[in-house]
């Protein structure tokens, strides 16, 4: 049996997106920015710190919740499932399917985010 779970630790990009569906189900949306190990270059110098964007959301009342606590900037650890879904752009004038991968967390751990100087 395999299992999708997914640990991530990062800072936030920016504020979190807080709204409710019209279900009254409240959802949160942020961004993670997740460092990369450095590693080396061919020519044997060091590489540069890489990051990545890491799509995140949240359901329920701990959406809610923790959209009071949550700021850009702020450290945590989140922990959750990978889900991929396919949506039509239609901002380019050109009606293109895309994919995209978030993960939709189970829970998230305050305080705990990556120092870019490490």
């Amino acid at each position: 049996m395999t299992r999708n779970f997914v640990v991530l630790q990062g800072n936030l990009a920016d504020d979190p997106y807080h709204y409710s569906v019209p279900s009254g189900t409240a959802y949160l949306r942020f961004f993670l920015v997740v460092h990369r190990e450095r590693g080396l270059s061919l020519d044997h110098g060091e590489q540069p710190q890489r990051a990545d964007l890491i799509r995140v959301i949240e359901f329920g009342p701990r959406a809610e919740l923790d959209y009071y606590y949550l700021q850009k900037g702020a450290g945590v650890v989140v922990f959750g499932q990978l889900q991929s879904r396919a949506y039509k752009d239609l901002r380019s004038g050109i009606e293109t399917w895309r994919n995209q991968l978030e993960v939709v967390t189970q829970f998230i751990v305050y305080g705990r985010g990556c120092d870019m100087e490490q």
